[in-house]
């Protein structure tokens, strides 16, 4: 839920609860005080306007510039950059000062913009020879120093859409695994950390996954990693970051890592089940041989994390025993998947192996959802439906088969819903202090 909406839903909700007596007079204002505390403006459509018109001004800006720029002095030119950059800053300093927040904030993303540019100009100037990666690196060291100068979420965002793209660029050179990339991604999710801003650390969990992505892509080209390795490696990945922020979750003197912790959950655990997802589609991709003594300790190492960070959020009682079991056997099967080389047979074995581990984390999500997890059990269910109907659609030939497995499917599912609802109302049932 959105920071504005929940904060508008309290003020729905709590008279109505000061009414019926479930908080005091003084609870309720401590509340709405609480989530009111966040500095600055909240983002409203005015403020997304004038986001959007920050970008149009700074494309305009570049685009008259670069108009008129073979009409200007080289001096005129460089003093026109130093001066709009100025203006931006010197705006997003006053408007910081009368507590325009937001507004300050759009003025940094045109500084950001403005510098984007005159790299480029000053560069087309002195016709300075270099790789365009070099020109992205020079531009993200300035926005580091914009984040910590000024604090900005808005320059976190593009600095961290920067970050994804030097990697790129670096990558399309040749390289095979970008680390100053990560390292980049890294900062901005710290710097998001240190600002507290919700939009900033999901960002860099964008980020992260999509370096993640690209650089497991690139082991599966250019160093003939396994696809069914490379999936494996997300997929456990995946668990470690969720299983890690749990137990960052828990962190309760450092509320900002809490925070940090708490919006890990979702993004990792759906990674988790797309990467299982991606698994049985290319699990019989073949590829040489010769590079199993590369993966397989790199897949041993993630997969001793995300258990011994598992059993780290157990023992803090965030997770249950039973949330640790499907851990390890999730993670175990998906390690174990890492070895299965070979091409398409046709068999249904691999297919129903694949598809049995996808059905048992969406069947994880919504156990996790009803255990108060920040997981919504009804998209855990809509992945279960998706997947049992891509198993009917690629294993089943006939449409006799497919309607005897829906109707023999249908029975089983309502009654274990029967089961379900039966057993929910003996546990609500039951008297206080009686063991369940």
């Amino acid at each position: 839920m959105l920071d504005g909406q929940y904060r508008k839903r309290l003020a729905d909700d709590l008279p109505r609860w000061r009414e019926q007596g479930w908080v005091s007079d003084d609870g309720a204002a401590a509340i709405l005080s609480s989530v009111n505390s966040g500095k600055g403006m909240s983002v409203t459509l005015a403020t997304m306007i004038a986001f959007l018109g920050a970008i149009l001004l700074g494309f305009g800006v570049f685009a008259f510039v670069g108009a008129n720029w073979d009409y200007m002095p080289r001096v005129l030119r460089f003093g026109l950059l130093l001066l709009a950059l100025a203006l931006a800053y010197g705006a997003a300093a006053e408007l910081c000062r009368r507590d325009m927040i937001w507004i300050a904030d759009v003025a940094v993303l045109i500084a950001g913009f403005v510098f984007a540019a005159s790299i480029a100009l000053v560069g087309q100037t002195y016709h300075l020879a270099g790789e365009f990666s070099d020109a992205i690196l020079l531009w993200l060291v300035g926005m580091a120093v914009a984040i910590l100068a000024t604090r900005s979420i808005s320059a976190i965002v593009i600095f961290l859409v920067g970050a994804v793209y030097w990697t790129s660029e670096v990558i399309d050179s040749g390289v095979l695994i970008h680390w100053g990339g990560l390292v980049a991604i890294l900062f901005g999710a710290a710097t998001a950390t240190w600002a507290d801003s919700r939009l900033a650390r999901r960002s860099a969990m964008l980020a992260l996954a999509v370096w993640m992505v690209m650089s497991v892509y690139q082991l599966d080209v250019r160093a003939n990693w396994p696809a069914s390795a490379g999936f494996a490696l997300l997929t456990l990945s995946g668990l470690a970051f969720w299983a890690g922020g749990l137990v960052l979750g828990t962190a309760r003197a450092h509320p900002r890592l809490a925070a940090l912790g708490r919006d890990l959950e979702m993004p990792s655990f759906t990674g988790v089940l797309l990467a299982l997802a991606m698994t049985q589609v290319t699990l019989f991709l073949t590829h040489e041989e010769g590079t199993q003594s590369v993966w397989l300790p790199v897949l041993l190492t993630v997969l001793v994390t995300a258990v011994g960070l598992g059993a780290w959020a157990h023992q803090k009682r965030t997770i249950r025993l039973a949330d640790l079991v499907a851990l390890v056997l999730v993670g175990g099967a998906s390690f174990a998947l890492a070895f299965w080389n070979e091409p398409n047979t046709g068999d249904l074995t691999p297919r129903l192996a694949t598809g049995s581990l996808v059905l048992a984390g969406a069947l994880w999500w919504m156990s996790l959802g009803h255990a108060g997890h920040p997981l919504n059990s009804k998209f855990g269910m809509v992945i279960f439906c998706a997947e049992v109907l891509y198993l009917y659609s690629v294993t089943l030939g006939s449409l006799m088969d497919t309607a005897i497995a829906f109707l023999i499917g249908g029975v089983l599912f309502i009654a274990m819903a029967v089961v379900m609802v039966r057993l929910d109302r003996r546990l609500t049932l039951r008297p206080a202090g009686v063991a369940a």
